[in-house]
């Protein structure tokens, strides 16, 4: 239908319904007789109330027509609007009145700007890397090695030789020079009996082991470790040989030095009737003096060679 159909088809819908009030109104007020209900239908403001929003409807429609022309999905939010939630079916959901449409222009793309060829290119920077075998330093990738340094001799207080200034580890063999010290000392061991009788060392001692001072990071340690045998003999007040064996320490280290630890010894005569208890507790005497040279020793090896 055309627009002006459209206009006579509402208009005659609008004025046929307002029509019909305005009779049932005057149909109620000759029955009552009410002066309220005359001066109401007689008012001619109210046929002019009626035509002005008659119009007003329609004036709305027209302007709905119009902006469905220019935007057809005003129109179809409205009409989502006027519908139920029932209409919608399950699954679909009905749409958010509060939301309204993306109606907000597309913005246009940034110009292309062409590159500035004016400005000379540089080099990126190097990328860095951590090199773990030096001095962990981070460095570019066309780096070079530090230049070659030649290390001088160095001399330490405590003890380590011209190529360890450092003082971190090092290790001497003392054991030549502790063997010759224990070998002398030992020697000149001796102890006189109440009786008269006189046990002593009858011959070099047999020294088995090693002796090291190591040095790390500054500090002296000794190592020690030794099996010692010493030969010995009883001589009576005339100067007769009494009794012959050996004595023998077999662990001899210097744990047992620092907790001051007794000695092991193990004795052995020559010939078990020279075995007597004069005899031993003379070779026991000679035992106690052997162990105090061993104990001494040990102690003053890593005051050695300063």
């Amino acid at each position: 239908a055309s627009h002006l159909d459209t206009k006579s088809f509402l208009w005659s819908i609008y004025g046929e319904d307002k029509k019909h009030q305005i009779e049932d109104k005057q149909q109620h007020a000759d029955a009552d007789n009410s002066a309220e209900a005359k001066a109401i239908t007689n008012q001619p403001e109210e046929r002019v109330a009626a035509t002005q929003q008659i119009y007003a409807e329609l004036t709305d429609y027209d302007s709905a027509v119009q902006r469905m022309k220019s935007d057809p999905k005003s129109l179809v939010l409205s009409e989502q609007k006027s519908r139920p939630r029932s209409f919608y079916k399950a699954g679909i959901g009905a749409p958010n009145p509060s939301v309204p449409f993306n109606t907000k222009p597309r913005q246009a793309p940034e110009p292309h700007t062409p590159a500035d060829h004016s400005v000379p290119m540089t080099r990126p920077a190097p990328r860095m890397h951590r090199n773990q075998d030096d001095d962990d330093t981070a460095h570019g990738i066309n780096w070079r090695g530090r230049v070659a340094r030649t290390f001088a001799p160095g001399t330490c207080k405590d003890g380590p030789s011209a190529w360890n200034g450092a003082g971190t580890w090092e290790e001497r063999d003392v054991t030549s020079s502790v063997k010759s010290q224990l070998e002398s000392r030992l020697a000149a061991c001796e102890s006189a009996m109440d009786d008269g009788t006189r046990v002593s060392i009858a011959g070099p001692p047999i020294l088995e082991g090693e002796a090291n001072i190591v040095i790390s990071r500054g500090r002296r340690y000794a190592v020690l470790d030794f099996d010692a045998t010493l030969p010995f003999r009883i001589d009576s007040e005339d100067g007769d040989i009494m009794a012959q064996g050996s004595l023998r320490c077999m662990d001899f280290s210097l744990d047992a030095a620092n907790n001051s630890e007794r000695l092991e010894w193990t004795t052995s005569f020559s010939d078990d009737d020279d075995k007597s208890p004069s005899s031993t507790s003379a070779v026991a005497a000679l035992a106690s003096i052997a162990e105090e040279v061993l104990l001494d020793v040990s102690r003053n090896l890593v005051f050695q060679e300063q």
